[in-house]
Formats: structure tokens, sequence, C-alpha cells
């Protein structure tokens, strides 16, 4: 009787095995031609050919505003690659014409994976070709659209081919988030759906109209959330958030709800602000994003601190979420500092206490491990940790400063006059503001944040958390880089690669034919970087501003990487117009032109003379000439290294023009050969400081 069952056992499985055998891997994840490696998946080793004029998307006739986005998107990425249009049509009424129908539809299924989604190849009773995706909800539908368009190449004869492999994937960790500080840059045409390509299913909504940018952050900056209280923009609050949701985003409402006598001056406006009516403005700011169409809350502490009574603002956001009828995930929180980096801390283990508030969302930034799981389980959170990887080690450019990667070229994107804007998918004279110019960032990996994760390291990341998101590039760009890295390895760190996650990325962005040439661009521009000071975070004279050689003999060795440079750059610029993914336009501003105007300041600046390399030690005599009370010699040495200074600075501000900081390190450096009260407070601050290092 036990072998019976043993074997009847044996056979069940055996037939279950059969029946998903469509649906395993056909090989090692490596051999997969897909990125990220779906769960399960097989390669058919055949390829459809599609003629435009013969082939359609369908979607059905109660389609979503999702669905028919997944299908535009679709629609749109087979125009920018291929330069030719397919129809999208309700499923239902598809002409006998049709030999090829890529089929878009949202099943729910009772075991489906969330946002997971199928692919199939058949052929139907009419001898049409049937690629079918079908997700397990409108996330999945979109995603599926995406690795579908993923799958299209161009044939050797110049058609368009299809090749024929059945998916069924989910992801392993099931939330994935892009918050951003700065609302307009979501606006940006193109950004949103960076989000999308990179399979992020949240975001969040923070702004500040009375912040002014500066050389350290963008206009509008709002890294604490939404200062409680003051007007909001409701007119591109509501257009970002009706465009998130059509792409299937969830958009959270943050505002910064610590008290104002505890801001520190890390928020702009909230001077204004009226401490005895701090939460009446907590609530009027919460109820106004509600209204306006967000789909939860989150509560924000933050850098500013627990404020003077976090109990209360903390009973004030649960009764809020309680009237609005959400829960759970719904509502986010993020700790005060000194709190969002380590669990284990008597504060987190008295807020955790608080009914109701252990059931939301926390978001901490530590990497995700097996201890801090542990200890979010005995604080009593019903969730597990939310990782807040914050992007913040990224390297400084000739372009950008590190950390923050904010922009330091002075001026706007200037839209082209050509038929490549015609043939843009977007209206970019929509934008409700100018776009700044952007710098190019080169893709760099997890490791470029906080703990410095190592993929390896982490492949068990699911297990410990279900939730993800990028934080910091306050630039915003390159989405489709930045966003995308995160958002893929999210998706799978099981069988996460950084060079094939690489390929992928500069595939769809320059086409599948340039993503070796974006490769080599990427490693040499890294090389360059070396031999360079750059740009700190707060930068200026003296702190990596403007980017200088760390050796005059590495001129020549510079001056033939930026020729490598310039060469990979033309033929990018040449041939991936007629290959890329994304809308042309973006592609240009985005990537493109950032890059052109990368090489050509790295040129101007490696050809540069500047007085920190022939005032050499410059420093360490003023300050002896200055202790020995020879003033004469001072001001004789400044009269002598003047003209020389003068010289030097002249060309720099002509060669640099275009650039912030500019003028501030032009004037930084006449006061030095020319104030001698200049010295005299450098000599003092200089023997105050080392004093001070003595009594220690």
């Amino acid at each position: 009787m036990k072998n019976s069952i043993f074997i009847t056992r044996s056979l069940i499985m055996l037939l279950i095995a059969v029946a998903v055998r469509s649906f395993t891997f056909a090989a090692e994840p490596s051999d997969c031609p897909l990125f990220p490696v779906p769960k399960q998946w097989t390669d058919r080793n055949t390829t459809w050919t599609i003629v435009p004029a013969q082939t359609v998307i369908a979607i059905s006739k109660s389609a979503t505003e999702q669905q028919k986005y997944a299908a535009e998107r679709l629609q749109t990425h087979i125009k920018n690659r291929f330069k030719v249009n397919v129809s999208v049509v309700t499923a239902g009424l598809v002409a006998d014409s049709v030999k090829t129908i890529l089929q878009l539809e949202t099943t729910p299924a009772k075991d489906g994976k969330f946002n997971g989604f199928t692919i199939q190849f058949k052929t139907s009773q009419n001898g049409q070709q049937v690629a079918g995706v079908c997700g397990n909800d409108d996330n999945g539908t979109i995603y599926g659209g995406d690795v579908l368009f993923d799958m299209m190449l161009r044939g050797t004869d110049g058609s368009i081919q299809i090749r024929n492999i059945d998916v069924c994937d989910w992801p392993s960790i099931s939330w994935r988030g892009r918050p951003h500080f700065i609302l307009m840059q979501n606006l940006v045409p193109g950004v949103l759906d960076a989000y999308v390509r990179a399979r992020m299913n949240y975001t969040d909504v923070r702004d500040n109209p009375l912040y002014k940018v500066n050389i350290y952050y963008p206009d509008r900056a709002a890294p604490m959330g939404l200062p409680p209280g003051i007007p909001l923009d409701r007119d591109n609050i509501g257009k970002m958030i009706k465009a998130s949701q059509r792409r299937g985003l969830f958009v959270y409402g943050c505002v910064a709800a610590a008290t104002t006598k505890h801001a520190g001056g890390i928020i702009e406006g909230f001077d204004k602000l009226n401490e005895n009516s701090f939460y009446d403005n907590v609530n009027k700011t919460f109820e106004e994003l509600i209204e306006l169409g967000c789909n939860g809350l989150w509560l924000s502490f933050d850098d500013i601190g627990k404020g003077v009574n976090s109990a209360a603002a903390i009973d004030n956001f649960l009764k809020l979420g309680k009237k609005h009828n959400l829960s759970g995930r719904q509502l986010g929180y993020t700790p005060p500092a000194g709190d969002y980096n380590v669990i284990d801390t008597p504060f987190n283990h008295e807020a955790a206490k608080i009914p109701g508030f252990n059931e939301i969302q926390w978001f901490f930034t530590r990497v995700p491990c097996k201890k801090d799981a542990d200890m979010c389980k005995q604080l009593g959170l019903r969730l597990g940790p939310a990782w807040w990887h914050n992007l913040i080690l990224l390297r400084g450019g000739f372009l950008n400063n590190a950390n923050i990667a904010v922009t330091l070229r002075d001026g706007h994107v200037k839209l082209p006059k050509t038929d490549v804007n015609q043939n843009s998918p977007y209206n970019w004279s929509d934008y409700p503001c100018e776009v700044p110019l952007p710098a190019y960032i080169e893709l760099q990996p997890l490791s470029a944040g906080w703990g410095a994760p190592k993929y390896d390291n982490i492949r068990d990341a699911a297990q410990f958390t279900d939730n993800v998101m990028l934080w910091c590039v306050g630039g915003g760009w390159p989405e489709e880089y930045l966003v995308t890295m995160i958002g893929n390895w999210s998706w799978a760190p099981e069988t996460h690669d950084w060079e094939r996650m690489r390929t992928a990325i500069y595939s769809y962005v320059y086409g599948p034919g340039q993503a070796e040439t974006a490769r080599r661009f990427d490693d040499t521009i890294v090389k360059l970087k070396s031999m360079f000071e750059l740009p700190i975070r707060k930068f200026g004279p003296n702190k990596g501003w403007p980017c200088r050689l760390k050796k005059m003999d590495d001129r020549q060795s510079a001056l033939t990487l930026i020729d490598e440079l310039q060469s990979l750059s033309q033929t990018l610029s040449a041939r991936a117009p007629s290959e890329t993914g994304i809308d042309p336009v973006r592609l240009e501003n985005i990537y493109l032109e950032p890059m052109r105007a990368t090489l050509v300041y790295a040129r101007k600046m490696a050809l540069l003379d500047y007085p920190e390399n022939s005032l050499a030690g410059f420093d360490n005599r003023m300050f002896k000439l200055i202790g020995d009370g020879n003033l004469q010699a001072v001001q004789q040495a400044m009269d002598e290294a003047r003209p020389k200074v003068e010289q030097q600075l002249a060309r720099i501000s002509t060669e640099l023009q275009g650039l912030k900081g500019i003028k501030e390190y032009v004037s930084f450096w006449k006061e030095r050969v020319s104030d001698l009260e200049y010295w005299k407070k450098q000599e003092l601050q200089q023997r105050k400081k080392t004093e001070s290092k003595k009594k220690k």
C-alpha cells in the first residue's frame, strides 16, 4: 500500500513537471537572451517575421488606462527602433488580412504572482501568428509588453524579426520604488516611462516652490517632503499623479511632519510657518494630496529629526489614514536620522508600540539582511523593513558634482527645430518649465550608494525585504541608467549579472548594435576621470572645481583618452538615433548632447593651466611670512604671482563659460594674489586650528 502511494505521488509530480515544461529554464540563466532573466522561460529557437502593415497590437474592448498605455508603449517602442507604425486595435475586430497579432491582456489568476506575466507564441485556427502577453495585473501587462519588444530585432535582410520565447515571470521583490524630491523632474518627457522600464511600481510627490536652485541642489528641492501648509502647485502635482497612475505607479503624498523647531534650516520656508498651527498645516497638506489623487500618505521625519512631539505627529498621521481608509502599505514612514540607519534604537522600539503604527511600511537605509529582518519582527512590525537605498556615492564628473549629481552647466535644453522633434512621441513644449542642461553620468552600480553593497552579497535580499527604493540622484537623469539599475536588480537579485544588465540598458538606449560602443565609452570615461580632481558634493575652489589634472605629466595621456571617447561619442551620435528604444529627442537631450559637451569641457580642463599648479606651496610660504610678521614680503609675493595668475584666470573664464562656480573660482584666486587682509585672516584661522589640535 505504501509503495503504491509513493508511486502515485511520483507519477503526479512527473505529470506536473511535464505540464509546466514550457515554462522552465531551457538552459542556465546565463544562456537566456532576455534580461532580467525570467523565472521560467523556454526559447523555441524560432522567429517570426513581422510585416508592419499586416501586424496589429490587440487589446480588450474594456481595456483599462494602464492596458491602453501598455499598447501605446509597445507601439511607440516599435516606432522608435524600427521606424514603422503598428496599429492598436480592439481584440475581436482584427481583420483577416492581419498575419501577426501582438495581444496584450490582463487576466488575474487565483495563484498569479503580483506584477507577473506570461508570454506565449501560438498559431490561431485561421493561421494568424499570435504573440500573447497576459499580465496577472496591469503592471504585469505593461512589463510583459516591454519584454515582447526586447524579443524584436532587425534581420540581416532588414526585416523585423521576433524571437519566440515562452516566458512566465514575476518579481522577487514585490515593491520597487522611485520616490524623488524634485516634482518637476518627474514631468520631463520620458522620465516616468523610464521608471516603468525599470519596473518600478511606486513613486511619491515632494515639492517646495520656495526652494531656489543653487550649486548644490536643483530648483524646488524637497528632500524631506512637502513643507506643511505651503500652497501646493496643484496643477503640476495633479499632472504628475495622473501620469504616474496611468503607468501603474502607486503614488504617495509625502509631507515633512516633524515640527518646525527642529527643521534646522533643512527646509526652505519653514520659518514662514506658525508652530502653533503646525499639525493643522500637516493635515491640510495631506488632505489636499488625497484630493489631488494620491493613493497613499507618507510621514517623513528624516533628517529634520523627531520634532518636538513625535507622538502627536504619529497619532495625527494614523487618524488621517483611518479617515481615508488607508492602512498597511498604503501608509509609509521615514524614521528620524539616527533611527532610519539603525533599527534597534529606543525611539524605534517606542514608536512601534503605538497601536496601528506597527502595521504600516517603515523605511530604513539598511542593506537587507536577516539580522535586520529579525529585528523588525522583534519590534513588532507587521511588514518587513523597506530598503531605502541612498545612491549618494556617485562619482563627480566634468559637468556634475559628486553624490547628489547636480548639473554644473548653467543653462537649459534647447529643443531642436527639425523633423526629429516631430517624430518624438512626446510634445516637449508641453513641459511646464525649462529643462536644465544635464551632465553625462556613466552607469554606476548599487555599490555607489550607502552601505556599498556588492551584488554577490545580496542575492538573497528578497528573503529579507519585499520593498526596495532608489533615493537621491538629485539631478534626476539619467533615469534609463540609474533607475533601471536598481529596478532590474530588485526584480531578480538571485540571477542578477552586472555586465548583462549594462548590455541590456545600453541596448535599450542606443540600440543593440551600439551596446559595446556605449560600454567602452563608460569604461574609458572612468579611466579619464581617475586622472582628474573632480568636484565633491559641496564643491568650490580647491574642492575639485573646476576639474584639473592630478599630475600635469598625464596631460597627453588624458588627451589621447579624450580623442578615443570623442570617436566613440561620434559613433553613438550617428547610429543610436536609428536604433534607440527611447524617444529620439530624449536620447539627444539626456544622453548624446551631454556626452559631447562633457568631452568638450574635459579637453579644455586638460589643456588649461591653473594657479594651483603654478603656485604649488604658495599657501605655506604665505603663512610663514605672515607668521614672521614680514608683511612686505607677503605683498611682494602677491605682486610677483599676480600677472601670471590673472592671465590664467582670464583664459579659464573664457574657456569654461557656461559652467557654474567659475566666477567664484576667479574671485577666490584674485583675492589670494591681491588682498593682504585675506592672508592675515587665513593665517589666524590656521594658527587657531593648530592650537586646537595641540590641546586635544
